[in-house]
């Protein structure tokens, strides 16, 4: 037999076991590449449900429940208008009504863990007690200033989540560790900046609000 009948004979008989080599190479790629892809898909899945619906929204959620509680009890119906806050009509007595211990502890723990900060736990953590303060002064000796800036630094807190929220619905989490930098992300940095500076400066006009609460006990 010439050498190039061997040749062909043996290109011939070795064929099938190099299109099943080929086969089972695919076949394996295409199980490789499903199983990243459902491992992305899981992650992203999982980063939403735990750091925006289970994180920010409940915090906005509760922001803004305290907003629009807050305004009704400034006392008049010119004054639920507040710097935009919008009518609400047939809620004189809410703050009768809305239940202030629930407290979204679990929410704010994926918040902070998320950012890491804890700019917007300060904040909240003060809102209960100082609900609970105002409902228990008459609407004619209520401080207009001390309410609305109370309700201003809501709604900065407010507005900063709801501008990062916007932000990580657009991040892509392909591995859960990834979730670590998302604190760095620059549009995310720049709302942490804005609302650390406006939390501070309210900070510094303590000394006002305490003698106007001074002035109501």
């Amino acid at each position: 037999m010439e050498r190039s009948e061997l040749i062909r004979l043996l290109i011939l008989a070795g064929a099938p076991i190099v299109g099943a080599i080929i086969g089972a190479i695919v076949a394996v790629a295409a199980i490789w590449a499903k199983e990243i892809l459902e491992a992305r898909k899981n992650a992203q899945s999982w980063f939403e449900q735990t750091y925006v619906t289970e994180g920010i929204d409940p915090l906005l959620a509760y922001l803004r429940l305290h907003d629009v509680q807050l305004t009704v009890l400034l006392g008049t119906t010119q004054t639920v208008e507040l710097q935009g806050a919008g009518k609400f009509p047939h809620v004189d007595n809410i703050s009768k009504d809305v239940p202030l211990n629930v407290f979204p502890v679990e929410a704010l723990v994926r918040v902070e863990t998320l950012l890491k900060t804890r700019e917007y736990t300060a904040v909240i953590a003060t809102i209960p007690e100082f609900v609970r303060f105002c409902s228990n002064i008459v609407a004619e000796e209520r401080s207009f200033a001390m309410v609305s800036d109370k309700i201003n630094l809501i709604r900065d807190a407010y507005n900063s989540l709801d501008a990062i929220r916007e932000e990580l619905l657009d991040a892509k989490v392909n591995k859960k560790k990834e979730v670590r930098k998302l604190h760095e992300n620059q549009s995310i940095k720049a709302s942490l900046t804005q609302f650390s500076r406006k939390s501070q400066e309210w900070n510094e006009r303590s000394s006002e609000r305490d003698r106007l609460i001074s002035q109501r006990r």
